[in-house]
């Protein structure tokens, strides 16, 4: 077997095991290593898209939902372009299509989603609110990728899956994910995460291994790994790891990690 593949089915088995342990983000850490090293792994865009929907929700603070984020599309989009995104990730998050543990609560929250932006937008000029006796629709790839910037080198490079959240870059061998329309980015390079966030959201992400960079975000919760470099982040908690790097961070408070140095 691909040794290649191998290594893809243990990240996948590792996102599983991360997400059941409430770290959405670091599960989609480790599922986009898993489409780094084989993109073409059964069921890895379902398990990709479930973890992606549950890191824009906050459940401690669901009023301040961006249930636009949940199904990944700007306000500026017309009721029935959301109406088809709606539909793609339904089919995508189909408990009995999709084998994460994500997808019954990923599933809920696209239709959450959906009934939330129809009453916002939606009146009878716009079409019947339907959609549940439709026949579900899978997403289709055969539309051509959209191009985006690589967030390192500035070269263009295109999506490479169907709903446009997953993009890699051929010539500095990254690949990336954007969450919660584009405020989140994870990029992962040779095993190595950098999370940026583009303002200060609630994101409370935790990190427990590996070497990470997280950029802009509110919350930050470090358990483990080696060598992090946290910049511009407020709400740092240091429970472990080594080797970190903190810039231009405030409250912050250090209970067991080592080697730590200020900017």
């Amino acid at each position: 077997m691909d040794t290649n593949l191998i290594e893809a089915k243990k990240a996948l088995e590792k996102a599983e095991a991360k997400f059941k342990s409430g770290d959405a983000l670091g599960a989609i850490q480790l599922a986009l290593k898993a489409k780094r090293l084989f993109p073409n792994l059964h069921g890895l865009a379902a398990h990709l898209e479930s973890y992606r929907i549950h890191s824009a929700f906050d459940p401690k603070f669901p009023n301040r939902t961006d249930w636009y984020a949940i199904l990944n599309v700007k306000r500026s989009l017309g009721l029935e372009t959301i109406r088809k995104r709606f539909k793609e990730l339904r089919a995508l998050t189909h408990p009995d299509k999709n084998s994460s543990s994500a997808a019954e609560g990923a599933f809920k929250l696209v239709y959450r989603a959906w009934e939330t932006i129809y009453k916002e937008l939606g009146n009878s000029s716009n079409g019947n609110n339907n959609d549940e006796e439709e026949e579900e629709e899978e997403p289709t790839s055969s539309a051509a990728p959209e191009k985006t910037k690589c967030p390192d080198c500035g070269r263009q490079c295109v999506y490479i899956d169907s709903l446009g959240t997953v993009f890699e870059c051929k010539h500095c061998k990254l690949i990336a994910m954007r969450s919660g329309r584009e405020e989140i980015l994870m990029v992962i390079r040779d095993g190595f995460a950098r999370i940026d966030v583009n303002g200060e959201l609630n994101t409370n992400i935790n990190v427990h291994g590996g070497d990470t960079t997280v950029n802009g975000v509110k919350g930050v919760h470090i358990y483990g790994g080696e060598s992090i470099l946290i910049t511009r982040c407020k709400g740092v908690e240091l429970k472990g790891g080594n080797s970190i790097h903190m810039s231009n961070c405030t409250q912050i408070n250090i209970n067991g990690s080592g080697n730590i140095s200020y900017e």
